[in-house]
């Protein structure tokens, strides 16, 4: 029996460690997407946990559902690079 694979995270459909603020502006929301199974299988995100670094402090978010609010986003547009 093969295990499921734990869905990876995208945003704009791009699983890179690293968005650009240009993508961060215009995303809207976090998707989920299976990779390396046997078959398609569609996955939701319920929630989330996003970490940013804010003056040498990691800050997390906790969020139900998978939206991008202006909260979210105001504090990725503080950082330079994000994950």
């Amino acid at each position: 029996m093969k295990k499921i694979p734990d869905p990876l995270a995208r945003v704009l459909g791009k699983k890179e460690e690293y968005i650009s603020r240009g993508k961060l502006h215009v995303a809207s929301r976090v998707d989920a997407a299976m990779e390396n199974f046997d078959f398609e299988l569609k996955v939701s995100v319920t929630s989330f946990t996003m970490t940013v670094t804010t003056g040498g402090e990691l800050i997390q978010i906790k969020s139900e559902g998978n939206k991008l609010d202006s909260k979210k986003k105001n504090m990725l547009s503080k950082n330079e690079k994000r994950r």
